[in-house]
């Protein structure tokens, strides 16, 4: 049982480190891009990096609470 949960914490920590990862790349593409919103191409690609940041920031928020109640559970 604890190995199980010990391999939860391994891999869902893995996976914030992605959504954190996600998260500052796409916001550092996105403010790049902005700053040279000089076509509609470009201003397309801005917007959906726009719309891509709550849902990284809304992945690392969930998997942050799965692992601290994992934490919970190992205890």
């Amino acid at each position: 049982m604890k190995e199980r949960v010990k391999e939860e914490i391994k891999f869902y920590t893995e996976v914030f480190k992605t959504a954190i990862f996600l998260l500052v790349a796409t916001a550092g593409g996105t403010i790049g891009l902005l700053l040279k919103a000089n076509n509609s191409v470009v201003l397309t690609l801005a917007i959906v990096g726009c719309l891509l940041e709550p849902v990284w920031a809304f992945w690392a928020v969930i998997t942050y609470f799965k692992v601290k109640n994992l934490l919970k559970e190992l205890e």
